[in-house]
């Protein structure tokens, strides 16, 4: 008789494979970003917004938009190069 609990082995390290492979991902797109300075091109960060709730709507705005296409932890390892300096 198979052990029951013998099918969903396998489907567990194939998952965590490919969350590595995006968290790693994600990794190497936030170092770029921040090795390019793509934030103070853009011209992001408290220079747009001169108002404290201002710059924090604008980036609750940011990260839903972000949030809405990817995992919320690589939606945040890569927006957070963007706004911090």
């Amino acid at each position: 008789m198979a052990d029951p609990a013998g099918d969903h082995v396998e489907v567990v390290p194939d998952q965590a494979r490919w969350l590595m492979l995006v968290i790693g991902a994600t990794g190497c797109l936030a170092w770029l970003i921040t090795v390019e300075q793509v934030a103070a091109s853009c011209g992001l960060g408290p220079a747009v917004a001169h108002q404290q709730w201002l710059f924090l709507l604008m980036l609750n705005v940011c990260l839903i938009l972000v949030g809405i296409f990817i995992e919320p932890l690589p939606a945040m390892l890569l927006t957070i190069p963007l706004f911090c300096r």
